[in-house]
């Protein structure tokens, strides 16, 4: 499992610190890798769920949240995260959470309150909610295969007993 945490720095001046597994990468090409990587899957993922500025996206097996952290940079303003986290079935949605808060801690960020009753709240039900859906796709496809392999025997016998 991979994690990425990318956070707007205090001063705002468009330099992020960027963390890999709790680490903070201080390599500029590292540093542009991963902010490669976490952008681009965050342009191809899937909305699943968004209240206010908190946002949470899929694709394949990752997961990306932005947000705004409770804390302020030197103009006043919230602080940007995006957190991305690959392979995001093996571990629970509430790891999710506190994996985004332990990697924000190591920036002395703290994730907004609601931000983070609403992950808890709705991280479970979403992820679940496509669980179910991908098994009922999973299910259908294994019916039609079944079908068409039915199908298929079927009509070999039917061309075999006509010959």
């Amino acid at each position: 499992m991979k994690r990425i945490l990318i956070s707007q720095n205090e001063t705002n001046n468009n330099t992020d610190y960027v963390l890999e597994n709790g680490i903070l990468i201080e390599d500029k090409a590292v540093v542009d890798d991963l902010h490669h990587e976490v952008n681009n899957s965050y342009l191809d993922a899937e909305m699943i769920y968004q209240n206010g500025d908190l946002r949470v996206k899929k694709i394949d097996n990752k997961i990306i949240i932005q947000s705004y952290y409770a804390d302020t940079d030197v103009a006043g303003r919230r602080i940007f995260y995006m957190f991305y986290i690959d392979d995001f079935k093996s571990i629970t949605p509430e790891d999710i959470v506190e994996y985004l808060k332990k990697d924000s801690e190591m920036l002395s960020r703290s994730i907004d309150v609601e931000d983070e009753v609403r992950l808890r709240g709705n991280l479970k039900r979403v992820l679940s909610e496509l669980e179910d859906l991908i098994s009922k796709i999973l299910e259908n496809k294994r019916a039609i295969a079944i079908a068409f392999i039915i199908f298929l025997g079927l009509l070999g016998l039917y061309l075999l007993t006509n010959k």
